[in-house]
């Protein structure tokens, strides 16, 4: 499992934290579900993100 720093402004952090209750989850159960989404709508439209994209992706792109 992997973590980051999320840097937002407070007000739309607040905004965000009162849309998560509205829907009953978690900042981290809300923005965990849009990952997913953002992902599967990528690859519907672009197809599936293999391992071996993944691999070359980070291989070519360590530096930045």
């Amino acid at each position: 499992m992997s973590g980051f720093t999320l840097r937002i402004k407070d007000n739309l952090m607040r905004k965000f934290r009162y849309l998560c209750s509205y829907e009953h989850r978690s900042a981290n159960q809300q923005l965990l579900k849009m990952i997913e989404e953002t992902v599967r709508e990528f690859e519907e439209a672009n197809g599936e993100i293999t391992d071996d994209l993944l691999q070359e992706f980070f291989r070519d792109n360590q530096d930045k």
